[in-house]
């Protein structure tokens, strides 16, 4: 008997799929009750169907079989004769298509049960056809995707697509729960702000993927070990999301702060702008002049009628600018070749100004600086230039501006106080000159101030609260003192008086402490000092000697020339126009600049001098047309000067 008749009607042996041929018959499967191949109705359950093909399809013991009833079915070289594949060792049964499965029990307790073997630690593999394992659990139940080696309970080498990662939050699945303080939020932004982010790539990577984005692990540890995995050597991305929440609540609470001060920067400059600010208390406080240059006084900062005094100023530049007359404190004058002396005018001269010269060319001899006086000075060459030469100046004042107010008419001085409040009961009286001028080496006295309500009186040096005293003013060398009277009436008004004390007058004088008496009523407070102060010094100042008319004059040859003369002025001795001393003339028939120098002593010896420099023209030829000769703000055309 053949192979394949024996096979007919055997539904009980076992075959090879390589034995198999057509007409054979296979056990199929059905849900519905139908008719055998002798013809009887067969209830649901299995059903013999006959082979109609059977092919090879390629690969090893592999062949494409199809039945009755359009069933196909891909078998190797084992099959049986019905959908149960049994073989002799139980444990490793695949057991019921049309039930739970099990792969290695025969007592699948799911769908698909899965049980080792002793001795062999892999539970489950999918492996490609060269091996490389796909899908991989061991026995302990960790899952490796693309690895056999997982280190967790899902480990996967390579990317994860995911519409979402789910993290369990619930609070019944937590114990030990604790909320962070403002503190550690904090403590975490600064954590945040110190980790390194890195680009990477992973050792089983190519080298030409993409470059990834994040930190090392071994980096965080010594700075953010709360974002890693237990082991370390992972960053867990949930706690690292929550480690950035925390980071931003800190980051939003610093921007609040800021914000809170900001505003409150804006409300005070904004008070300040409309002259007004908030006292201590609350209340609102008016800012207006007086009570802003006071608020300014308590920093050493002291700004009066257009002058603004500080113990020490730092700039990067200093720029000298023209007002409103054309007038600076820096300017060029230019020397034409053959003259000796040039005659500047500038409105801020004074005779204790301070006069910087830079010559712009080089010359021959020595120059110098002479007859200083209000609204001019001289420089004068020992000898004539072959060419123009050119200098700088620049005017620096040492007296007489300092930032308090100026003497009122009647030979009073002026108080200088300022008072802010609604009431003028706590008015300040400054006793005395001011500014005053102490000799170095005297013993100051301040004449002290009235008060008109009696409210107490506290006194500033310089900005400083101290007590005016020898010890708190010396005079052992020349510098300003700046002295601030405040005093406080019991309604609250705030009265304030500066004194300006300069040691070392340039007229060697001093001034006397004592007090004048003063008027005020009953209620009236007085401060006087008890110290005495020296004599007078002996005289040391010279005569101020002035021009009449034009320093520098401009004849043509053949004009008359009149002296217009000077006057001269001491401080001591009066007027001293008799005792001037002229030297130099004027020859009008000769071209030429000639000097005339006009001087004159005091009782005491000082000497002072005044020049005028007269420029003889040739007469213009004839037919030539005239113009009458123009002069600078400082000279003739002998003296050109320009402002800066």
């Amino acid at each position: 008997m053949s192979l394949l008749e024996r096979m007919r009607g055997d539904r009980e042996g076992w075959y090879k799929v390589s034995d198999l041929a057509v007409g054979a018959e296979i056990a199929v499967p059905s849900e519905r009750p139908r008719a055998d191949i002798d013809g009887s109705i067969e209830s649901p359950g299995i059903f013999w169907d006959e082979i109609v093909s059977i092919t090879h399809i390629g690969r090893e013991q592999v062949y494409d079989i199809e039945v009755e009833g359009t069933h196909n079915f891909v078998g190797n070289d084992i099959f049986a004769h019905n959908t149960y594949l049994l073989s002799a060792d139980p444990t490793t049964n695949i057991v019921s298509m049309g039930g739970p499965v099990g792969i290695g029990t025969t007592t699948p307790s799911a769908a698909l049960s899965v049980q080792g073997v002793s001795g062999i630690s892999d539970l489950f593999n999918i492996a490609s056809s060269t091996g490389e394992s796909m899908f991989y659990v061991n026995s302990n139940g960790s899952v490796g995707i693309g690895t056999t080696t997982p280190n967790h309970t899902l480990t996967v080498a390579g990317d994860i697509g995911a519409i979402a990662f789910v993290n369990t939050s619930t609070r019944s699945a937590k114990t030990d729960i604790n909320y962070v303080t403002a503190s550690t939020t904090d403590d975490m932004l600064n954590q945040l702000v110190q980790l390194k982010v890195a680009t990477y790539l992973y050792k089983i990577e190519p080298q030409q993927d993409p470059l990834r984005l994040g930190f090392i692990a071994e980096d965080a540890q010594t700075i953010a070990p709360e974002i890693l995995s237990p082991d370390g050597k992972g960053v867990d991305l949930y706690k690292l999301a929550t480690f950035n929440i925390a980071a931003t609540q800190a980051l939003a609470a610093r921007v609040d702060a800021e914000n809170v001060r900001l505003t409150s920067l804006e409300a005070r400059v904004t008070a300040l702008e409309n002259g007004s600010i908030t006292s201590a208390s609350g209340s609102p406080l008016s800012l207006g002049t007086s009570s802003l240059a006071s608020a300014l006084a308590s920093f050493g900062a002291y700004i009066q009628k257009g002058i603004a005094q500080f113990g020490t100023l730092v700039a990067d530049r200093f720029v000298a600018a023209t007002n409103s007359a054309g007038t600076s404190s820096a300017g060029t004058v230019t020397i034409l070749a053959g003259n000796t002396v040039a005659q500047v005018a500038n409105a801020y001269v004074t005779p204790g100004t301070k006069i910087f010269v830079t010559f712009t060319a080089s010359t021959t001899g020595a120059w110098y600086i002479s007859d200083k006086q209000n609204g001019s000075f001289t420089l004068k060459l020992e000898q004539p230039q072959a060419s123009n030469v050119s200098f700088d100046y620049f005017l620096v004042q040492t007296e007489g501006q300092i930032a308090t107010s100026t003497p009122v008419t009647g030979g009073s001085q002026n108080s200088g106080s300022q008072t802010s409040g609604t009431s003028s009961t706590a008015a300040i009286t400054l006793l005395g000159d001011n500014p005053m001028h102490v000799s170095v080496g005297s013993v100051f006295a301040d004449p002290g101030v009235v008060v008109a309500s009696g409210a107490p009186v506290t006194t500033f040096i310089n900005g400083v609260e101290q007590v005016v005293s020898t010890t708190t003013i010396t005079t052992s060398s020349p510098t300003t003192y700046i002295i601030t009277y405040r005093a406080i009436d019991a309604a609250g008004n705030t009265a304030t008086a500066m004194r300006s004390v300069i040691v070392g007058n340039p007229d060697g004088t001093v001034s006397t402490g004592a007090a004048s008496g003063a008027s005020g009523g009953s209620s009236a407070t007085t401060t006087t000092a008890t110290a005495s102060t020296t004599a007078a010094s002996a005289d040391t100042t010279p005569p101020v000697v002035t021009l009449n008319g034009a320093a520098a004059m401009q004849l043509t040859v053949g004009d008359a020339f009149t002296d217009p003369g000077a006057t001269a002025t001491d401080n001591v001795d009066g007027d001293l126009t008799a005792k001037i001393v002229e030297t130099g003339s004027v020859d009008t028939t000769t071209v030429g600049s000639y000097t005339l120098t006009y001087s004159a002593t005091d009782a005491a010896g000082n000497t002072g001098s005044a020049s005028r420099l007269v420029t003889v023209l040739a007469a213009p030829a004839a037919g030539a047309a005239t113009s009458t000769a123009s002069t600078t703000t400082t000279t003739t055309t002998a003296t050109t000067t320009s402002s800066t």
